[in-house]
């Protein structure tokens, strides 16, 4: 999206920058809590049916979140350097999917704390599941480890892993 802006240091372009930020992102973070709720009721009955809003709760992306603009900030800031245009442009765009990585992982475990509370059940702890191309850094930190909260699973970027609940009768 950064490489469709068409003046890089417009004003225009964090405007529109800002709302496709927030659309994709926030997009992808109500199905990212969407996939969590499905994964859990795959697993438990749901007592009653959990709430996006709830899930999303202080996490969502908005336009006025620092995630849709400190991209284009980003971007003002390495050319304000004396950075290439295509350069700066790519790091930013590096920046952005960082940043983007991230909220949907905080997305998807609201959605499985969420998830877990309309289930009525037991979490004692959280694990790091492994995707099929996990690196030796995830397989050490969630082979067969235990964290307190989703938050405390860690990630690194670019993580394709995910987070699973233990429930207290596993």
């Amino acid at each position: 999206m950064l490489q469709a802006l068409p003046a890089p240091r417009a004003q225009q372009s964090m405007d529109a920058w800002n709302i496709a930020a927030m659309r994709t992102v926030a997009g992808g973070q109500r199905q990212a809590a969407y996939f969590a709720f499905a994964y859990l009721a795959q697993l438990r009955a749901m007592r009653r049916a959990p709430s996006l809003e709830r899930a999303l709760e202080g996490v969502l992306v908005t336009r006025s979140s620092p995630v849709a603009s400190s991209p284009v900030l980003r971007l003002w800031r390495l050319l304000d350097e004396g950075q290439e245009e295509a350069v700066a442009v790519t790091d930013a765009g590096n920046y952005a999917a960082w940043l983007s990585s991230n909220d949907l992982q905080v997305a998807q475990r609201g959605g499985l704390n969420e998830a877990a509370s309309a289930s009525g059940g037991r979490i004692v702890g959280w694990q790091k599941e492994l995707s099929a191309s996990a690196c030796d850094w995830c397989q050490t930190v969630g082979a067969e480890r235990l964290y307190s909260s989703a938050d405390a699973v860690p990630f690194h970027a670019n993580d394709t892993c995910g987070v699973s609940p233990v429930f207290g009768e596993e």
